[in-house]
């Protein structure tokens, strides 16, 4: 079984391959001198040229380059081993993610109930309800930035999200709530809803 040398990137092999680096996501196309039509993540480029549409990866572009070698018998068990752990670790991390999803989403569920019973009630005498509404409002920020961390939020967040204390998760949630908001997976601003949908906080 071959596999590329783990020294190299795929900026590396793109950069052997002769294309040249124009941003941190294009290159201009060694094959069509396209230039910047070349579009690439850590793992994968595309040509975007019409008549080109070169493509790989880092196992492909390293075995086009003849940077492939043959692993020996206790690299390719090191090599299935650690693949092994890596399947187990992402099941792990997908379950935990997943039971506290469920978890947020029944709390967000409760807290449009409890908002909704007090604004239909509309009883100013009744300082327990509002005081439970003022709490519904306080938390609400928390839980939709949790929400956004466990949905979108790329996976170096959602890991120190999800590895962190108390303390240092709170620290988080309240600077996604301060911007508004978070960056997802691919770069763009996900707003979090800070207001109860269809309950207005007058």
């Amino acid at each position: 079984m071959n596999a590329p040398p783990i020294e190299y990137t795929l900026l590396e092999l793109l950069k052997r391959a002769g294309a040249r680096l124009v941003s941190n996501r294009r290159a201009d196309c060694p094959r069509c001198s396209g230039r910047r039509t070349i579009a690439f993540t850590q793992e994968s480029f595309f040509c975007h040229h019409e008549g080109c549409s070169w493509k790989g990866n880092v196992v492909t572009l390293a075995r086009e380059l003849g940077l492939m070698r043959r692993l020996t018998s206790d690299e390719l068990r090191a090599h299935h081993w650690l693949r092994q752990k890596a399947h187990e670790k992402a099941e792990e991390l997908y379950q935990r993610t997943r039971d506290r999803r469920l978890k947020l989403y029944h709390h967000y569920r409760s807290l449009l109930s409890i908002a909704d019973r007090v604004h239909r009630a509309r009883n100013p005498q009744d300082e327990c309800a509002w005081s439970r509404l003022a709490r519904v409002y306080r938390i609400l920020p928390c839980v939709t930035a949790e929400l956004a961390i466990l949905e979108d939020g790329p996976l170096p967040a959602l890991l120190s999200f999800i590895n962190a204390g108390r303390p240092d998760r709170k620290e988080q949630l309240s600077r996604i709530t301060d911007r508004g908001g978070l960056y997802d997976r691919e770069g763009r601003f996900i707003e979090i809803e800070t207001r109860l949908p269809g309950v207005s906080a007058k």
